[in-house]
């Protein structure tokens, strides 16, 4: 149910959109189901795919960029 309507809604515009939290509101009021707000944010943060996410920054210098001291200290 909670898929649907997070799918549903990447087709709307983004002011439109559910919220965790007016998701969490609808399922109590309409549904009555006793799920605590945290977990709804938790699996609508995971359906979005915002959990942590792999960084990568790519390290590419221009050539003679970089100065290599060597010595001995």
């Amino acid at each position: 149910m909670i898929a649907g309507w997070v799918a549903g809604d990447e087709e709307v515009l983004r002011k439109q959109r559910r919220t965790a939290r007016r998701i969490h509101r609808q399922l109590v009021e309409e549904y009555q189901a006793e799920v605590s707000e945290a977990a709804v944010r938790q699996y609508v943060a995971m359906l979005k795919g915002r959990r942590a996410r792999e960084v990568f920054v790519p390290l590419d210098f221009p050539l003679g960029s970089m100065i290599l001291v060597l010595g001995r200290t």
